[in-house]
């Protein structure tokens, strides 16, 4: 305890120093940062859940064959996915020591890349595709991506996020931007790579009004036997 006060001193003095050496308007937004900052951390700590489950819906105007092919071709990812600008895939024929097939994404900001690795697949209808947690990898978690044919010329993709965040201001950062943003650019995408645009649904909200029909429906239907 006794070294406190002469670590709190010298904090102050190098704040001092660096407020003094910014204009006005420079030494406001420190200022801002240096509050803001610590109580996005504890809002995040202690607020905000680490685990999130997101899930969203798109149709389209194309056969089952076509958007898995689309969306299992990972070397092809930067030809339509707007926020992927290079892949690296396993290599043909190689098994990893895992024994899992996997590929890394890179973002417009070459040193924001993330690898995946795909831990469950099922022909045309479901590719679940897990994060590799490597340094500066701050979240843990998987998409699962479900097809379902609705037509002979028309397809439903379902995909489904389940994180974990590990750092609070991520936690922040995830719950203002939104955790269906990436989930929804990706379907958008997928969708423009077929002159398509999409209407994107939650599909947690529809799942759960399904269940409230169902539970009225139930209730109704108990109500009339009661009544006989």
């Amino acid at each position: 305890m006794s070294d406190l006060p002469s670590t709190l001193d010298f904090i102050s003095h190098r704040l001092s120093t660096l407020l003094s050496s910014l204009s006005p308007s420079s030494v406001i937004h420190t200022l801002l940062l240096l509050v803001v900052v610590p109580v996005l951390v504890m809002i995040g700590n202690f607020l905000i859940p680490k685990d999130h489950v997101c899930s969203r819906t798109a149709e389209y105007a194309q056969p089952n064959s076509k958007l898995w092919n689309a969306i299992v071709e990972f070397g092809a990812y930067p030809r339509w996915r707007s926020n992927i600008t290079r892949v690296e895939t396993n290599p043909p024929g190689h098994i990893p020591p895992d024994g899992f097939e996997w590929f890394r994404e890179f973002s417009p900001r070459g040193d924001m890349n993330m690898k995946f690795r795909v831990i469950e697949r099922l022909e045309g209808k479901l590719l679940k595709r897990e994060i590799v947690r490597e340094g500066g990898v701050h979240f843990s978690g998987s998409w699962t991506i479900e097809l379902e044919s609705t037509g002979e010329n028309s397809t439903r993709v379902t995909i489904t996020e389940k994180a974990r965040v590990h750092k609070a201001l991520y936690k922040v950062m995830g719950l203002i931007i939104g955790y269906n943003k990436i989930i929804d650019l990706f379907l958008m995408d997928l969708g423009a790579k077929f002159d398509q645009q999409v209407i994107i649904t939650d599909s947690m909200k529809v799942q759960a009004s399904g269940e409230k029909i169902r539970e009225k429906s139930g209730k109704s239907s108990n109500k009339m036997v009661l009544e006989e």
